[in-house]
């Protein structure tokens, strides 16, 4: 499974696969199982699964609750990987 941290690196190994099929799952992280069923689906129903792990700061009013959101990066790239994702597309803000 490849984690990758920007666009470019993205675009670059999206343009590599053709026409091949590419299902996406978009997450903010602190993944739970309604998260491991629609990776589930995209891994049976696609010949390649990307799952995004992004946390936008301008979705939140108030900073306390960014700083608390939970974050178990290590522990969502683990489950990934034992559910056969190829990639995992995890930019900070500024990418």
């Amino acid at each position: 499974m490849k984690v990758i941290t920007n666009i470019e690196e993205f675009k670059k190994i999206r343009s590599e696969l053709g026409t091949d099929s590419v299902g996406f799952v978009p997450t903010m992280g602190a993944l739970h199982q309604g998260h491991f069923s629609l990776v589930e689906k995209s891994v049976e129903d696609n010949e390649m699964t990307v799952v995004s792990i992004y946390v936008n700061e301008t979705q939140f009013n108030n900073p306390n609750d960014l700083k608390t959101y939970p974050s178990k990066k290590a522990d969502d790239l683990n489950a990934l990987k034992k559910l056969g994702v190829d990639a995992v597309f995890t930019p900070d803000y500024q990418s």
